[in-house]
């Protein structure tokens, strides 16, 4: 939010931390690694986590209110659009949860689904390949990276995507490959605010314009990071040394 952050990790717990970066509250509740959060999709203040637990908990601030429970293994990744909530899970699963809380099965393949995102219809990650989601139902791939995909993320008008194979993705709404951009070294995260691209490598963060070139005018935070999120003219950074970084 405008006032607070929120962090999940493999410790099993969520904090909240104030503007100053003062800690103000633990949230408790899930027994296994947490891997992703999201805002609520009902347009409240509510807040959503998943786990390897295999459950997603929503939150009111304060305390759990509701658990979301469907998938057979651990989730990976969560999505919210158009009032609904997307979860991947490591057994290729996606379910889609409205308002009332029934889990449906939106797929089921083999091969995890580790990320998801939305622009004007959900794309998919499993292994190498993002999968668009026609209205129909039925998934189209899209092909561009020849190693494990880490990460995606949707801009205004573009999906992002980065892997192992130190590739650097950007395709049209339509599923275009507009750009296939090859780094220095492979990217572990993706955030898009504002017309930046923050790219997270290994070595730090790279910020680009939305044609995937290097700005380095813009500035260049330093961190070995495994993930950037971004919340309007302000850049956060998740390192290995177990810090959250704001960066203005």
């Amino acid at each position: 939010s405008t006032q607070s952050t929120w962090g999940g990790s493999m410790d099993m717990c969520i904090l909240m931390w104030n503007e100053a970066g003062t800690l103000l509250r633990r949230f408790e509740g899930h027994t296994g690694s947490i891997t992703c959060l999201a805002a609520s999709p009902h347009n409240t203040p509510h807040f959503c986590s998943a786990s390897l637990d295999t459950t997603i908990r929503v939150w009111d601030g304060k305390v759990c209110v509701r658990i979301l429970q469907g998938h057979q293994r651990g989730i990976l990744s969560l999505v919210t659009a158009g009032g609904l909530l997307f979860s991947g899970a490591t057994d290729g699963s996606i379910l889609k949860w409205p308002a009332d809380g029934a889990p449906q099965v939106h797929h089921s393949s083999d091969s995890p689904t580790t990320h998801l995102c939305w622009l004007a219809r959900l794309f998919s990650v499993a292994r190498e390949t993002i999968y668009m989601w026609e209205e129909t139902g039925q998934p189209r791939r899209l092909s561009g990276h020849t190693q494990e995909i880490t990460s995606l993320a949707a801009s205004s008008n573009t999906v992002v995507s980065g892997g192992k194979d130190n590739l650097l993705c950007i395709w049209s709404s339509e599923g275009g490959l507009l750009q296939r951009i090859e780094l220095t070294d492979s990217l572990v995260s993706l955030s898009v605010a504002n017309g930046v691209l923050f790219c997270g490598t290994m070595s730090g963060t790279q910020l680009r314009d939305l044609e995937g070139r290097l700005r380095p005018e813009w500035g260049q935070p330093s961190a070995r990071i495994f993930g950037v999120a971004t919340l309007g003219d302000t850049l956060f950074t998740i390192s290995w040394d177990l810090t959250i970084r704001r960066w203005e």
